[in-house]
């Protein structure tokens, strides 16, 4: 039952996203903001969906081992795996527009986390720093005029069907994730790091891969940075205003400073425009390392 719930959330969270960047396309906005706003949001409704369900059901401890065990994920794995495949070849304006708010988002996450808890303040200035962000991606294309067009009705209901299916994905995933954490004595922040983590990072691996092999290198580790980004600034955010976050004690000794480290690591290997198959098998090698010290 968890793997199907996780199956609903990626296929809705797809759906969504699919139909939104339709309609939005119709009505004139460019493919810029549609990529920096509703499918750099879109790949990561899995994580949120997720995190806002556990805390609504009462499980405070999932999403921040869902946000950072992502993201870790989403670097050590989903990048050193691809890198593995095919070699990373990297333009300089990725590393000059994403490897800085990949940076800042993490250390901001890492203060807000520091005092192990996410009062609403902290909550509202992480969902503003996203609201920023998508305001320049607009404000950026504003004044360049685009052609408009009709728009099907199916697309709207696509949407409202999407919807539905995240919500009872997301309770399939989260409830019989708690029931598998209970029955093998983990925490809630462990399961969210680990089976949760890793399978809301899965669309990011496949649409990685599928991006290697067509040698679109530079689209597959935007999309990455992209969605750590938003793990790191709005899904925490968003779940704090529907209840308590906590934070472990353990997460500002050991999985919040190895996030870090990674994204300092990946922005290393990147400025050289490449990250080669040894590196790859470097993130991939940690990431194995983390997995056998969480437990």
């Amino acid at each position: 039952m968890f793997a199907v719930g996780v199956i609903v959330l990626m296929g809705a969270s797809n759906l969504l996203v699919t139909n939104a960047s339709k309609i939005a396309e119709a009505r004139g906005v460019s493919g810029f903001v549609i990529g920096a706003t509703i499918v750099a949001a879109g790949t990561s409704l899995p994580e949120l969906a997720s995190s806002v369900y556990a805390v609504i059901s009462g499980f405070p401890g999932i999403p921040i081992g869902n946000v950072v065990g992502s993201n870790i994920a989403n670097i050590a794995l989903v990048i050193g795996v691809v890198a593995i495949v095919k070699q990373f070849d990297l333009q300089w304006k990725v590393l000059k527009s994403d490897a800085p708010a990949l940076l800042a988002s993490g250390f901001a996450l890492f203060l807000v986390c520091y005092d192990l808890t996410v009062t609403l303040a902290e909550a509202a200035l992480m969902l503003f720093l996203y609201l920023a962000f998508m305001v320049e991606a607009v404000m950026y294309q504003k004044g360049i005029e685009r052609e408009k067009k009709p728009f099907a009705v199916t697309w709207f209901a696509y949407i409202v069907v999407a919807a539905v299916g995240i919500y009872y994905g997301a309770q399939l995933t989260i409830e019989n994730a708690v029931v598998i954490a209970r029955s093998l004595n983990l925490s809630e922040s462990v399961i969210g790091f680990t089976m949760i983590a890793l399978g809301t990072s899965l669309p990011e691996l496949a649409a990685s891969l599928v991006s290697a092999v067509k040698g679109k290198t530079d689209m597959s580790i935007g999309n990455i940075i992209g969605s750590n980004v938003f793990n790191a600034i709005s899904v925490l955010g968003a779940s704090a205003f529907f209840g308590a976050v906590t934070i472990p004690a353990s997460y500002i000794s050991f999985e919040l400073p190895i996030m870090l480290v990674l994204s300092v690591l990946l922005v290393i290997m990147m400025l050289d425009e490449k990250i080669t198959r040894f590196e790859g098998l470097l993130l991939f090698a940690t990431y194995l390392f983390v997995m056998l010290n969480v437990f």
